[in-house]
């Protein structure tokens, strides 16, 4: 694969209710920004720095109306997921559904809301490798774990459509472990589940 016959989606998973946290972490601030806006930043700035012809997703499913309100972006295509609480399964099944109904994108970007520390540069470097690479699943390792953001060959969009309940991107990327290839990024172990998370993840942009 070039990258000029790469078209690219981005999806990225922001349908959860944020049980744990108490309080929806996709509108949490980060840096005058909210959480979820900072991830779309990211991907908008992969897309329009090198694949202008690709195509951004969010997928959205808890407190649908509140969070929807937020998001500032042109570029994106808000998916809703109404059966969100099945679990992240669904969430993929959505996003990944409502990319191949609208686009001809060949290869999926997944990517989670609660990353801060993902960067369009790394994304990038996710992309180069994927086009350079003759394996056709990409993924973030971190912490000894193969994860998102993680890019996904389209023949794989089947399996990404075949997910259940809280099964996610994870177990595709075990079952077809032959044909992924990694890129190291320990930055990606920070998630934002609770206040606690939230706090350290902040603590880091002070030092």
């Amino acid at each position: 694969m070039t990258s000029s016959s790469l078209q690219l989606g981005i999806v990225i998973l922001a349908a959860g209710e944020s049980k744990r946290l108490g309080t929806p972490k996709q509108l949490l601030d980060w840096n005058g920004e909210t959480l979820l806006q900072k991830s779309i930043a990211t991907a908008n700035q992969l897309l329009e720095n090198n694949y202008s012809n690709s195509l951004l997703y969010v997928v959205l499913g808890a407190k649908y109306e509140e969070i929807s309100a937020h998001i500032r972006s042109e570029n994106v295509v808000i998916c809703q997921n109404k059966q969100w609480v099945d679990g992240i399964g669904s969430s993929i099944r959505c996003g990944i559904e409502e990319m191949s109904a609208q686009g001809k994108c060949n290869a999926a970007l997944i990517m989670l809301c609660d990353q801060p520390y993902i960067t369009s540069d790394y994304l990038q470097k996710l992309v180069e490798r994927f086009i350079e690479s003759d394996k056709r699943i990409i993924t973030t390792s971190y912490n000894k774990i193969n994860g998102v953001p993680a890019l996904f060959d389209k023949k794989y969009f089947a399996e990404l459509c075949a997910l259940r309940g809280e099964q996610g991107a994870k177990q595709i990327i075990k079952r077809f472990a032959i044909d992924c290839e990694t890129v190291d990024f320990e930055k990606a172990a920070i998630d934002i589940d609770t206040s606690e998370d939230y706090v350290k993840a902040l603590r880091l942009i002070i030092n």
